[in-house]
């Protein structure tokens, strides 16, 4: 099913991207100020508020934690329970024993339906027909202004990183994220390249020429070029996930040697992707767009 940032991005209708972007924020405060404010209504004479309160703010998460036993966002769902206890507790309850300040449930085992990456296996079509696979499974309805260009010039930059004869072995993957990352006017491919014990993480920019259609902006591949487009120091990236446990570990094997800046990025990025309500599909949310939308390192065309 086709999301409406999706639908935005190919339009080329950046000026709703922006405010899909103000709108993910602002409903998650929404949810929050009108949960407390229901609960504060509708249960104070419950006991909230008198005598043996802690006992029974105590039982309320014990009975939140049976629910999140097959949640697919725990994580989300215990930081929405946190912002609504915020508005409603004193600080003195701001402890373990009525909010989550440690994590109740593990996100180490959640099943994603569907998968969370998809993987392609160029021994067997060849890596052209396996760029064209990933291409197909992405359901771009956008039309590209080249794309037999943009594939050949691809296909160039990956040949300068491995050149011939470049020796595939019998594992020869290629790991590709289900979901578009979206910052300002670009999406990016995000994947990996698994050939035996080499592992490297890849990203493919995609824009818009003069006429509105699709183009491969570049093949980024280098650390330095990772390191740089998920840098701390730009806006956060919108991406759909049913699991977001799932695209954080993915993400954090893409850069194994990333700096302390990086690792307080991807610490926003979790942080950030717990900031969802539980009736909602996950996103890392993120700030408003700027006018930078490229890292400075990637080679266009």
């Amino acid at each position: 099913m086709r999301t409406r940032r999706e639908a935005a991005l190919e339009a080329a209708n950046f000026r709703a991207i922006a405010h899909l972007v103000r709108d993910r924020i602002d409903f998650y405060d929404r949810r929050v100020g009108e949960t407390a404010e229901r609960i504060e209504r509708e249960f104070v004479s419950a006991g909230l508020t008198n005598v043996g309160a802690d006992a029974l703010w105590a039982r309320v998460k014990l009975h939140y934690i049976g629910m999140l036993i097959e949640h697919r966002q725990p994580e989300c769902a215990e930081t929405f329970f946190n912002s609504v206890s915020c508005k409603i507790l004193h600080r003195t309850y701001f402890n373990n024993g009525f909010i989550f300040v440690r994590p109740a449930a593990s996100t180490e085992y959640l099943d994603a339906d569907p998968p969370t990456y998809r993987s392609y296996y160029p021994r067997e079509s060849g890596v052209r027909g396996a760029l064209i696979d990933i291409v197909l499974d992405l359901r771009i309805e956008q039309r590209f202004a080249d794309f037999r260009r943009d594939l050949r010039n691809v296909l160039a930059a990956f040949r300068r990183r491995y050149p011939r004869p470049f020796e595939a072995a019998t594992s020869l993957q290629i790991q590709v994220l289900g979901s578009l990352f979206f910052r300002n006017r670009t999406a990016y491919i995000v994947g990996r390249l698994i050939n035996g014990l080499d592992v490297r993480a890849f990203a493919v920019p995609l824009k818009h020429d003069a006429e509105g259609r699709l183009v491969v902006d570049a093949l980024l591949l280098e650390p330095t070029e990772l390191a740089l487009l998920f840098s701390a120091n730009r806006a956060y990236f919108l991406v759909d996930m049913e699991v977001p446990s799932a695209y954080v570990k993915f993400l954090n094997s893409l850069l194994p040697d990333k700096t302390a800046a990086s690792s307080t990025r991807w610490s926003a990025c979790r942080s950030t992707a717990r900031r969802c309500s539980s009736a909602t599909s996950c996103t890392t949310c993120g700030t408003p767009p700027t006018a930078s939308s490229s890292p400075r390192g990637s080679r266009a065309w």
